[in-house]
């Protein structure tokens, strides 16, 4: 989390799959990587690890605004 907080996006992500390959319900993982991966302009992919999260945790309420932010970013 602290390469996420400094920008450094690809280390962050990097360290986020390597907890989901570890644990691949891991919603705080894919939370925080759905927000990395939007940030760095990938929002299929930012897309595909919120909605996992989400089916995992329907109620986490930073997980479903962060959803949104994807969902905004994607509009015209």
């Amino acid at each position: 989390m602290a390469a996420h907080g400094r920008g450094q996006l690809a280390e962050a992500l990097s360290l986020y799959d390597r907890v989901l390959a570890a644990d691949p319900y891991n919603t705080d993982a894919l939370n925080l990587s759905g927000l990395a991966l939007l940030h760095a302009g990938a929002f299929a992919r930012a897309a595909a690890r919120l909605v996992r999260a989400l089916a995992i945790d329907p109620d986490r309420k930073s997980t479903r605004l962060n959803s949104s932010h994807v969902s905004e970013s994607r509009m015209p």
